[in-house]
């Protein structure tokens, strides 16, 4: 019976203070949801920075790679582009494979996460590849 001698339709107990669980779950829902989207933002713009790293290192190895005068030596091309990503920041790994016309390179690293511990996963290993022309000189 309510105070004011009046029930409820359905003649049950009071529900006062039920919605309070609802609200909490909806909360954490809400939370995680977030937290997903963080993270997965995070991995994104990693892979984004890594490829960016990536094309610079190609770049590099590009430049060394083609030297007049002398044949294209894998070495050179490697040594360039590890010299490209040691002045960078992060750990980034680099193997570099010279062509009959164009350097490859394919780059890896750790990259930190976001809210990555609420997933069981603080880092994620990515890989990327990118490629550049050799230049020739002209003269």
């Amino acid at each position: 019976m309510r105070p004011n001698g009046l029930r409820h339709a359905g003649g049950g107990e009071d529900d006062r203070g039920s919605i309070t669980p609802l609200l909490l779950g909806l909360t954490l829902c809400l939370l995680l949801l977030v937290a997903g989207v963080t993270a997965a933002g995070s991995a994104f713009l990693g892979r984004s920075r890594l490829q960016n790293q990536c094309d610079g290192a190609a770049l590099a190895a590009s430049d060394a790679a083609d030297v007049p005068g002398r044949p294209r030596q894998m070495a050179l091309a490697n040594d360039a582009a590890i010299a490209y990503l040691a002045v960078r920041p992060g750990r980034v790994g680099v193997r570099v494979v010279v062509g009959a016309d164009t350097v490859t390179a394919t780059c890896w690293t750790d990259t930190p996460i976001t809210f990555g511990d609420m997933f069981f996963t603080p880092t994620l290993r990515q890989d990327v590849e990118s490629s550049s022309r050799l230049r020739y000189d002209q003269a």
